[in-house]
């Protein structure tokens, strides 16, 4: 099969695998991947999405997605330390959600669905080399002598240090918009070869950042706009980033015209309502962390060695009894949310109805969603103050008081 954008690049079905070549034929090389050495019978290209369909002699089917990377490689390129491809137009809308039910059934061949290609921008990037670690290069200096059968040096103990606190080395492919400004940082795989990395046409989620989330479980923010954007492909090494390819530019276009046109505020709306539950975000954690942090008060107090402990104990009520209400305006009623009750609107509530209304259209804002959003941030100041006062005024105010007083420190407290 014959590209139909560089008759040089061939494509053949054989009774071992797929093979491809650059050259016109002069030299063939080996398809590898997920496909298995097995009888390929026929292979095509699909010139609209630019895969190559391969089926094989078991009346299956194997799909290479994009092969425009193929186009321009030549054997010389392969000498550079890096290349990068931005490769086809991103669509733009919204991705249907997984089916909760197995793709496959037990229907037969009729009801099977394969995998979509991952959803978004698709870059593809070659590394000549590994980007070895401290501890890896170390490693690959000792085999020859490893294999002459010698000994090798015990290391410095500086040289075990450099190694245990070195920041692995890590591939970055930088997305940006059209003025420049940083859309998105991805990390790809530092080893030599082909990558590929996709980008979900979304900002990084903005709210918190916890350590307990795996990088498949992290959240993302909003979807960026249609337009052009560029991507890079840089390298940090013993700390240091380095540039390896420019900025390539690829498209970012709607699949298709919606019923009604969008608003022309939409990705304006959508980057203030990711700031704002940014601000929700850290009111939420800090509530959740006031209760533990009344708790241990509560301790401290029980365990002050002098002091008046009526006033204590009064100051401690105090402290949380605006923390219960602080935490019933962000919240709701905990008494109503424990048996799913009705209650009145909160700042999260009037939130979480902006935020599912963004997720499920490219529109833009509603005048709902624009109402309900002004109310939150509405509320959202005085809940600010209150809680700012609480939390850097009142307790450590109250700590100080304990800490005179004889008790325990309170951790997250002022030292001693």
């Amino acid at each position: 099969m014959q590209d139909h954008q560089n008759p040089n690049l061939l494509f053949t079905a054989t009774e071992f695998g797929l093979f491809f070549t650059l050259d016109g034929g002069g030299k063939w090389v080996k398809l590898t991947g997920d496909a298995p050495t097995i009888a390929f019978r026929d292979v095509t290209i699909q010139r609209r999405e630019d895969d190559l369909v391969a089926a094989t002699f078991g009346r299956g089917f194997y799909i290479v997605d994009d092969i425009s990377p193929l186009r321009t490689l030549t054997e010389d390129s392969l000498e550079q330390d890096a290349m990068l491809f931005a490769g086809r137009d991103a669509l733009w809308y919204i991705e249907q959600p997984s089916l909760a039910f197995s793709p496959g059934g037990s229907q037969g061949n009729g009801y099977f669905r394969a995998e979509n290609p991952p959803f978004g921008a698709n870059f593809t990037y070659y590394l000549k080399e590994d980007l070895n670690s401290l501890q890896a290069a170390r490693v690959e200096r000792e085999k020859p002598r490893i294999e002459d059968g010698e000994n090798t040096p015990f290391p410095a103990f500086e040289t075990i240090t450099a190694e245990l606190q070195e920041v692995e080395p890590t591939i970055w492919l930088t997305v940006r918009d059209s003025d420049g400004n940083v859309v998105r940082r991805l990390k790809g795989p530092a080893k030599k070869g082909f990558h590929r990395v996709n980008w979900d046409l979304r900002y990084p989620y903005a709210g918190s950042v916890a350590l307990d989330v795996s990088p498949d479980d992290e959240p993302t923010g909003f979807l960026v706009a249609p337009g052009m954007y560029t991507v890079s492909l840089s390298q940090r090494v013993r700390g240091q980033p380095t540039e390896l390819v420019g900025a390539q530019t690829f498209n970012v276009k709607p699949l298709r015209d919606g019923a009604l046109p969008a608003q022309s505020d939409a990705a304006e709306f959508w980057a203030e309502v990711s700031a704002f539950d940014r601000s929700v975000t850290a009111v939420d954690v800090m509530v959740a962390e006031l209760e533990s942090k009344v708790q241990l008060l509560a301790l401290a107090t029980e365990r002050a060695a002098g002091g008046d402990p009526v006033r204590l104990e009064n100051r401690l009520q105090s402290i949380r009894n605006e923390a219960n209400a602080i935490a019933e305006l962000v919240g709701g009623n905990a008494a109503r949310n424990a048996i799913s009750e009705r209650t009145q609107p909160t700042l999260r509530s009037r939130l979480g109805f902006v935020l599912t209304g963004i997720a499920r259209s490219t529109y833009g804002p509603t005048p709902s969603l624009r109402e309900q959003l002004s109310f939150a941030q509405s509320d959202f100041e005085t809940i600010r103050q209150r809680l700012t006062t609480l939390v850097e005024t009142t307790i450590p105010a109250f700590e100080r008081e304990l800490i005179a007083a004889g008790a325990p420190w309170v951790p997250g407290g002022k030292i001693p």
